[in-house]
């Protein structure tokens, strides 16, 4: 049994229709739920998108910012996990709160302050925007060539494996060719 307000409401958001006019119907009164939450919660009716039930104050645009800041100084930003996300959410803001956002960005303050984080604790994303050098995606793969017995004890391994690396050695592709050098497919 749920027992909390804003946990039915989390429930109810999670659950959606495959039948269009039962799914704008939960949708609607998804938005008429967050806004009776916001409003309970001291929020002014202005700043309440009628349409969605969210919070769009200058309370609600700190706290959503900082958090992205905060989670950026901790881990990074990664082209492809964090960057999509805080791209996405920093658009939202600019549609709703043009005023908010302009000149404001949020990687660049996370990355000042991941900066010094990442000095004292290291970065653990492989593709951190401020770690990581940028990738030359102009430069030709180096091909390296191995026997599959290199990498694999069986006697059975007779395939050579062409693998595409990078500056970094890191193996970006590969190509495995029988006895003959012909390609070969597992």
């Amino acid at each position: 049994m749920i027992r909390k307000p804003t946990h039915l409401l989390m429930h109810y958001a999670r659950t959606t229709h495959d039948d269009p006019a039962h799914e704008a119907d939960r949708q609607t009164s998804m938005a008429d739920a967050r806004t009776a939450l916001c409003l309970e919660s001291g929020v002014a009716v202005d700043d309440i998108d009628p349409a969605t039930g969210y919070d769009h104050s200058r309370r609600a645009y700190d706290a959503v910012r900082a958090s992205w800041i905060d989670h950026i100084r901790q881990f990074g930003i990664s082209h492809r996990h964090t960057r999509p996300a805080v791209d996405w959410i920093h658009d939202h803001w600019t549609q709703a709160r043009p005023q908010f956002t302009g000149g404001d960005d949020w990687v660049t303050a996370g990355l000042s302050a991941h900066a010094e984080y990442a000095r004292a604790h290291g970065c653990m994303v492989d593709d951190c925007e401020g770690c990581a050098p940028e990738p030359d995606t102009d430069a030709a793969p180096q091909w390296t060539a191995m026997t599959a017995a290199d990498f694999s004890p069986e006697p059975k391994a007779r395939q050579t494996a062409l693998f595409a690396t990078g500056d970094d050695g890191y193996g970006t592709d590969c190509l495995f060719t029988d006895a003959e050098g012909e390609p070969t497919y597992f």
